[in-house]
């Protein structure tokens, strides 16, 4: 039944699941927040200076960045849809 939640005892470790699961989640949130803001200060860097060449290192670790925020948006957004 779905929006309602039932008595869910911890286990012996102290935790339960979805304790550890809304940890998690919580973290993961704050991790893409400060993830973002920092993508959106490079990005307004970038744009106040269209003709700034870019190295392939810088391009590579802004390309590896943006592609692991994609994956974690759809993971995340699996999660949120089990």
């Amino acid at each position: 039944m779905r929006g309602h939640v039932q008595c869910l005892p911890s286990t012996r470790d102290g935790l339960a699941v979805w304790e550890v699961d809304m940890l998690t989640r919580h973290y993961l949130a704050i991790r893409l927040h400060h993830l973002f803001r920092s993508l959106g200060v490079f990005l307004d860097f970038v744009e106040s200076a269209p003709h700034m060449p870019v190295g392939p290192q810088i391009k590579d670790a802004l390309t590896t960045a943006l592609s692991h925020v994609v994956q974690v948006r759809v993971v995340m957004c699996f999660a949120c849809t089990r």
